[in-house]
């Protein structure tokens, strides 16, 4: 529990003033911000495969620890250099040791409980503590950064994570997982087809990642665009910018919080998609709204709806998959779930970056909405008997 709530604390902290030194100090271009995400998100799409059968042969405990060490160590990187193939290689770093803890948390979590159902209730609780620990995090991170410089925020972020890694391999314990005997590289090959045939033939788990690509696809145009539009229609005119992106940012997790709260109480009753769906469909709204607005406060509150309830689809993605895998390939599973976002990402990144380029950002953002629209629909009720 303490892990997660920590790193969400750095890692929302840190991308919060990552993204302000990158679109107004740094002044990178709609398409340097998309290409950065772009290769992160390579990154993670060629890695987290491996990573995550690594934390189903060799060790859960092992692999959330190079977690925090690998993220950490890019973070740190991250603050120090300026110019864009330097700040492409940190996102690189970063994107690998992510998918070290892609799905390998959430698989020693349901071990150590003792099952997806007992552990259930505690994700989304974990995940509803987090949005708070996210607040808590970019209000620190954004003072630190108006105080002192945004550098010296994203250094210290980085710090954090690295050093609560190395506190891991003290106080981390692994009793419910037991390394598998014999050669390691044939259970690495097994697990690997174990859990791709598992994705494959589970219709939820089809739909699942029917919803997850087509999000992801949209989902570019907002996460690497959004605080570029903010700027564009007047935010850099403000004296503590950076103050500004971090209100906005903590109520985007406060707006999550409360969405999972609710969401809590319907957990094992299959109403997961349903809530995907709200989700989605709302998160459009929210967008039409940043892209056609051009007045700073609609537009961010546009930015508040939907990436505060996008904010959320971690949560229920992982309560999804989690409910319908087998202790044996959890994590795997997990990891195929978070290839298929990276590959939306990858493709969705680099058209609606290009289309953001050659027109403007608000079309990219509104082709992003009708990404979302349809990715809503897939989830509803009655998707599920076309997967």
């Amino acid at each position: 529990m303490a892990s997660g709530l920590l790193l969400q604390a750095c890692l929302r902290g840190y991308w919060v003033v990552l993204a302000t030194r990158l679109a107004i100090d740094l002044q990178l271009s709609p398409i340097q911000l998309v290409l950065i995400g772009t290769f992160m998100e390579v990154t993670i799409l060629v890695s987290e495969i491996p990573t995550g059968v690594v934390a189903d042969v060799v060790s859960r405990r092992l692999s959330v620890i190079v977690a925090f060490v690998l993220m950490g160590s890019a973070m740190c990187l991250a603050g120090l250099v300026q110019d864009f193939e330097l700040l492409v290689l940190t996102q690189v770093l970063w994107g690998l040791g992510y998918t070290f803890i892609s799905g390998a948390e959430t698989a020693w979590v349901t071990d150590e409980m003792g099952g997806a159902t007992e552990v259930e209730p505690l994700l989304l609780r974990r995940g509803k503590l987090q949005f708070v620990f996210a607040i808590l995090g970019m209000a620190t991170s954004a003072g630190l950064a108006a105080l002192t410089t945004l550098p010296t925020a994203i250094v210290v972020s980085g710090a954090l994570t690295t050093g609560w890694g190395l506190v891991l391999i003290v106080v981390m314990a692994e009793h419910s997982f037991t390394r598998q005997r014999g050669d390691t590289w044939a259970q690495f090959l097994a697990t690997l087809r174990n859990g791709a045939r598992h994705a494959r033939q589970v219709p939820s788990l089809r739909l699942l990642a029917v919803v997850v690509f087509l999000a992801a696809l949209g989902g570019e145009a907002f996460d690497r665009l959004d605080i570029r539009r903010l700027d564009e229609i007047g935010l850099s005119s403000s004296v503590d910018d950076i103050v500004i992106v971090g209100v906005i940012a903590s109520l985007e997790s406060l707006l999550g919080y409360f969405f999972v709260r609710r969401v809590e109480s319907h957990v094992g009753d299959a109403r997961i998609p349903t809530a995907v769906a709200v989700v989605m469909l709302a998160a459009s709204l929210g967008g039409t709204l940043l892209a056609v607005v051009a007045v700073l406060p609609i537009a961010a509150a546009g930015l508040i709806l939907q990436g505060g309830l996008r904010s959320t689809l971690r949560v229920l993605h992982a309560a999804w998959a989690n409910a319908n895998t087998p202790a044996q390939t959890r994590a795997t599973v997990h990891s195929f779930v978070g290839q298929v976002d990276a590959s939306g990402e990858i493709l969705g990144g680099v058209a609606l970056g290009i289309l953001a380029t050659q027109t403007t950002v608000p079309i990219a953002m509104m082709v992003g909405v009708g990404l979302y629209l349809a990715s809503g629909l897939q989830a509803l009720p009655g998707a599920k008997s076309r997967a």
